[in-house]
């Protein structure tokens, strides 16, 4: 399509119209901001002083909570983007029999609500020999599985827009399947693979039932915490601060 390059009062409304979006998607997280910074806040449309004594607090006294938090994610991120790039190459370039169940399994977690899942978890987890419930990688698991379908439906797009014959370029030259994945079709899929990882990653910071219900009263994920702050007014900014970091 064409592109015009727009000028006086039409770049003017044009940017207006932008400014009024932003502002409007954005005014939850300035009133975060706020709240974060402030002494007190109370009937009044701005805080009545202002520190960052928050932030020092948050991050002095929480570094392992953000720690626990970016650590189960990223290893349940790349976890998904490892299942749903194979799942995704055996269902696009093998013949293997029964691959549409992988299709169907990958994709089932969509279809339950988070609550059913984490009780589904909690059920199968707290009892021997499978006793994980409190531990890392209960939840590991559980962000894992919540959030496969969108790895695997991120790493086929990517896979879809690869041309099987460079793959079977290299084979015919004499590489290896295994050569041919790694040196022809893993440095195609890089963006996509990043693509997957960050969808994974992003979602899972912010799920608080599963981490709730799996991870133990004194959970120490950051959204649990949060969680806690919110439920005492004074302890407000800090979960404010947080949120905003």
């Amino acid at each position: 399509p064409a592109r015009r390059r727009l000028a006086g009062w039409r770049a003017g409304l044009a940017y207006a119209f932008v400014v009024l979006i932003l502002l409007l998607v954005l005014t939850p997280h300035f009133g975060i901001l706020l709240l974060s910074v402030s002494k007190v806040w109370s009937f009044s449309m701005l805080p009545e002083g202002y520190t960052l004594a928050h932030y020092a607090t948050v991050l002095s006294d929480s570094s392992r909570m953000i720690g626990n938090t970016l650590l189960y994610c990223g290893l349940a991120a790349g976890i998904d983007v490892v299942l749903g790039t194979a799942i995704a190459y055996l269902l696009l370039r093998t013949r293997l029999p029964g691959r549409q169940w992988l299709d169907w399994g990958a994709s089932a977690a969509l279809a339950i609500p988070g609550i059913v899942l984490a009780i589904g978890f909690y059920a199968a987890y707290t009892t021997k020999p499978l006793l994980l419930y409190g531990t890392a990688w209960i939840l590991i698991l559980a962000f894992a599985t919540r959030f496969l379908p969108i790895a695997y439906s991120n790493s086929d797009a990517a896979l879809r827009s690869i041309n099987p014959e460079l793959e079977d370029a290299a084979r015919i030259l004499g590489a290896s399947r295994l050569l041919a994945l790694r040196r022809v079709v893993v440095p195609l899929l890089r963006r996509g693979l990043a693509g997957a990882f960050i969808l994974v990653f992003i979602p899972a910071l912010g799920t608080f039932l599963i981490s709730d219900l799996l991870g133990g009263p004194d959970s120490q994920l950051i959204g649990n915490v949060i969680e806690r702050q919110f439920k005492s007014a004074n302890n407000l900014p800090l979960g404010a601060a947080m949120s905003f970091i």
